[in-house]
């Protein structure tokens, strides 16, 4: 489990990482690049727990089964319900970091991440007769005199800054004019600041508490039955851990049987993910209450059927 949970952390963090670079839009210095990491790291840390503990079952039953070990617990009279107990203490560990890195390590890592991107952000420095894409504004350096241009107005400033803003950067100019297209109005600034919101890597803001504060957020609402994203969102945060659990034990008589590893892994893990995809959608509608019942009902008798076929051979 640890070796697939590792490869997982690392191709899934990678890939994050990747996405988060280029959507800061410059290179950042190595200290900048190491918190990127850190961040896209850690929010991809629970599913590589995830894929880690489903394939370290599988592949580790398998491989017990093909090298005869399986068949020799039942020749000494051990059953598949036996062979469960010593499998739990695994599961359970593996459970327990999905816990943690769900309640407190992955809103931590978006937190750092998107301040990471801030600042990586706030690092533009355009160069001399080469364009910069500035948000909604289009800018270029000439002649020491920046020069924007956006959907409905153009100008030029003498001097300008960058400073980081919690949802992205605030753009401050000194000392230019400013004009539409069409040419019918102009004014000379001496200071003029705007606001560029950065496209966000994923998920709403809520997704950037720790458990412990959402709940205090939600009890501060006047009616938090309301705020169904941030109730799903903290749900789902015990939710997908259980269900990781629950899909590792109802994979044990799959593993054991004669299906291709790689049909048994992927006819598991993408159930699992468009189901809970389709309950994100839903549950605006249905309500967290029902959600949350419709997945864990959903887990359950998936390892019941599985479990009650295999007993039944």
């Amino acid at each position: 489990m640890v070796k697939v949970t590792a490869l997982a952390l690392l191709l899934g963090s990678l890939g994050l990482f990747a996405q988060a670079l280029l959507l800061t839009a410059v290179v950042p210095d190595p200290a900048l690049v190491a918190q990127l990491y850190v961040g896209s790291s850690g929010m991809i840390l629970g599913i590589a727990l995830t894929v880690g503990t489903l394939v370290g079952t599988v592949t580790g039953l398998r491989r017990m089964q093909e090298e005869g070990a399986w068949l020799g617990l039942q020749s000494l009279g051990i059953s598949g319900f036996q062979l469960v107990f010593p499998l739990l203490v695994p599961l359970g560990v593996m459970t327990l970091l999905q816990l943690g890195a769900a309640h407190g390590i992955e809103p931590a890592a978006r937190r750092v991440l998107r301040e990471a991107r801030v600042e990586a952000a706030s690092q533009i420095r355009p160069v001399e007769g080469r364009p910069l894409r500035m948000g909604p504004w289009s800018v270029v350096l000439q002649g020491g005199m920046l020069y924007f241009a956006g959907e409905s107005l153009h100008g030029h400033a003498a001097a300008w800054r960058l400073e980081p803003e919690r949802e992205g950067l605030r753009v401050v100019l000194g000392e230019g004019e400013l004009t539409d297209w069409e040419g019918t109005m102009g004014a000379h600034f001496s200071s003029l600041a705007t606001s560029i919101v950065l496209p966000r890597s994923n998920g709403p803001q809520a997704a950037e508490k720790s458990s412990g504060r959402l709940m205090e957020d939600l009890k501060k609402k006047a009616d938090p039955r309301r705020h169904q994203a941030e109730r799903w969102l903290l749900w789902k945060r015990t939710l997908l851990p259980v269900g990781s659990l629950l899909l590792s034990l109802g994979a044990v008589p799959m593993a054991l049987g004669r299906q291709p590893i790689t049909l048994v892994i992927g006819g598991l893990l993408l159930p699992f993910w468009v189901t809970v995809r389709f309950l994100d959608t839903m549950v605006s509608r249905g309500g967290v209450e029902l959600s949350s019942g419709c997945l864990m009902v959903g887990c359950l008798f998936f390892v019941a059927s599985s479990w009650g076929r295999w007993t039944a051979r």
